[in-house]
């Protein structure tokens, strides 16, 4: 049997091409060879339709273990939804349900309705076809171009056909991991593989069962009922504490966070960074071995440090509980820095700080209940510094 190859098109510019490494991820790494060029990808395979139908069947197990957690599988404006309406009608779907044109396209894989010359001959190069792109794969040009020195307009335009649009909705589906509310507005957050050559880090190693590393994230953040991104220090911590050493020790993480389009208002971008989790992971090699020794300890982290500092300027609380979250915000950042290697000077700083705040609490004769959780919080922090000093 002779290997079969599929190039998919890569975008010259823009985060969209972050959603095709979504994609790839979802190819099973032991059927396949990809290899990356200047404008494409290069899938290999002995079976590359069963290979490629078998990524959308991973997205529908996705959407079956996520359904409940957003609102909408993909957001949409109203001129988004124009499109997608349009594709479904490409697949025989009158309105625009994602999940519908989802089990569609793969029903018409399996049915040998595509080859692989109609999927070559729609992949490469990129911006093939007559759909336009809906904003949240396109949040530069909806986004970016609104600001200063521009006038809301751009003359470059991708467009797309139904097999990119299914790579990219596979990609979005995938990458996403945590959704939240910040004065109003909804964000959706997105972890990427940082280039091509990472993607391989993010496809599981000898797992039975297919787990992306955004599902743990998405499903650990469930549990603890994570309420934003930032201050950001907070949620690399609770990123390093949380996610298996087998992940934090191999990745490195591009997060994105998008304002999701609603009514007329296209999607639009929040903020970016790469998250160097490998780096950080060996500099904060003694902290996080602390950690694993005292599982108690970890637990305790989420709930009276990263959690709260988390929710600063995120829930509404009253002014006792807002003292709380900017205290445990300011032993996050103080934290993020005192828990890396060659930081005496922090940790003994974060030690006279913790120790100090702690100890005048003491000296009080009443003590509120704020000033409970206060103190528990001094106490911990104070302990922390201690063994970080110790393993100096």
């Amino acid at each position: 049997m002779l290997e079969e190859e599929l190039r998919i098109g890569l975008p010259i510019q823009g985060i969209i091409k972050y959603y095709i490494y979504s994609f790839l991820e979802l190819l099973p790494s032991q059927e396949v060879k990809i290899n990356s060029y200047d404008d494409h990808v290069k899938i290999s395979s002995y079976n590359l339709i069963k290979v490629y139908t078998n990524a959308f069947k991973r997205i529908i197990d996705r959407i079956e273990k996520s359904k409940n957690i957003y609102e909408s599988l993909i957001p949409l404006s109203s001129d988004d939804e124009e499109i997608i309406e349009k594709v479904g009608k490409e697949l025989g779907i009158a309105k625009a349900d994602i999940y519908e044109m989802i089990q569609q396209y793969v029903k018409n894989l399996d049915n040998g309705k595509y080859s692989i010359v109609d999927l070559s001959n729609a992949l490469y190069p990129f911006s093939i076809g007559t759909y336009s792109v809906p904003s949240v794969f396109n949040i530069e040009f909806y986004g970016f171009t609104r600001g200063a020195y521009f006038n809301g307009k751009y003359n470059f335009k991708y467009k797309l056909n139904l097999h990119t649009l299914m790579i990219l909705i596979a990609g979005f589906i995938n990458a996403r991991c945590l959704r939240f509310s910040k004065k109003g507005e909804s964000i959706s957050v997105l972890i990427f593989p940082p280039s091509f050559n990472e993607v391989k880090d993010f496809v599981p190693k000898n797992k039975e069962e297919w787990i992306s590393i955004q599902y743990l994230i998405e499903n650990e953040a469930q549990k603890q009922a994570i309420t934003s991104i930032y201050p950001i220090e907070a949620f690399i911590l609770w990123l390093l504490i949380n996610l298996p050493e087998e992940v934090t020790s191999t990745v490195n993480l591009y997060l994105v966070a998008i304002s999701e389009p609603a009514g007329l208002n296209p999607a639009s971008p929040m903020t970016d960074f790469f998250i160097p989790m490998r780096t950080l992971s060996l500099l904060m090699e003694d902290f996080l071995k602390g950690l694993k020794d005292r599982e108690d300890y970890k637990e305790k982290l989420n709930k009276y440090l990263l959690k709260p500092a988390l929710r600063y300027g995120i829930l509404k609380k009253e002014k006792e509980d807002q003292l709380y979250e900017e205290e445990a915000m300011r032993y996050v950042k103080l934290l993020f820095v005192a828990s890396q290697k060659n930081r005496l000077s922090e940790r003994i700083e974060l030690l006279n700080l913790s120790s100090r705040k702690y100890l005048l609490l003491l000296k009080k004769s009443t003590i509120k209940e704020s000033e409970e959780k206060l103190a528990k919080l001094h106490s911990m922090m104070s302990h922390i510094a201690g063994k970080l000093i110790k393993s100096y």
